[in-house]
């Protein structure tokens, strides 16, 4: 049980940094969010869709705005 929840762990540690990037907007951690979204349409069904939706939504025009703050000024 340890080794399966260790493994599990060190598979969420990058999940776990992108998430909190995203939440301080920061550009790396949207591209380390798009990584792991490609990386996730690998896991049908869940993680297909999840994956999908996470690059639908983080190769948009505002959130690449949103995350990048020499746009931010250039629109202002």
């Amino acid at each position: 049980g340890g080794l399966v929840g260790g493994v599990v762990a060190l598979f969420a540690i990058p999940e776990i940094i992108a998430g909190i990037g995203l939440l301080k907007r920061q550009e790396w951690a949207r591209i380390l969010a798009l990584i792991l979204g490609v990386i996730g349409l690998t896991k049908i069904p869940i993680g297909t869709a999840i994956g999908i939706y996470t690059i639908w939504a983080l190769t948009k025009r505002e959130a690449v705005t949103l995350f990048n703050p020499r746009m931010q000024h250039a629109s202002t």
